[in-house]
């Protein structure tokens, strides 16, 4: 399997949560308003928040700020909590789960279903 660089919006993250049944854990987001004087944000989940992107304290805190990077967690297969990191800045994606190759698999499926949206 060869890479081919894509570009990765928030509409594909998006797509892709919904694909594999993901629930937003992460986020981290770049000053686009030239307004702010913190330049980079990072946004985690709390405990009893399942996903940030159903969380309006999120979608507050989050206006005025370009995505740079996402990590979901989604379950499969008996493996709960696997964690993928996208990046929206480089165009790419990290598993940081340790999971067989069929779950390498089914990431993979699923991205290219997402960006086919």
């Amino acid at each position: 399997m060869r890479p081919i660089p894509v570009a990765i919006r928030e509409a594909d993250v998006r797509a892709l949560r919904e694909e594999i049944g993901g629930r937003l854990a992460k986020y981290g987001g770049s000053e686009a308003t030239g307004t702010r004087g913190i330049g980079t944000a990072t946004y985690g989940k709390a405990d009893h928040c399942e996903d940030l992107f159903e969380d309006a304290e999120f979608a507050d805190r989050t206006r005025g700020y370009d995505p740079v990077a996402y990590d979901l967690l989604f379950d499969h297969e008996g493996i709960e909590d696997v964690r993928v990191h996208i990046s929206t800045l480089r165009g790419s994606v990290f598993i940081g789960t340790a999971v067989p190759e069929n779950v390498v698999r089914y990431i993979y499926d699923a991205m290219r279903a997402a960006k086919s949206r």
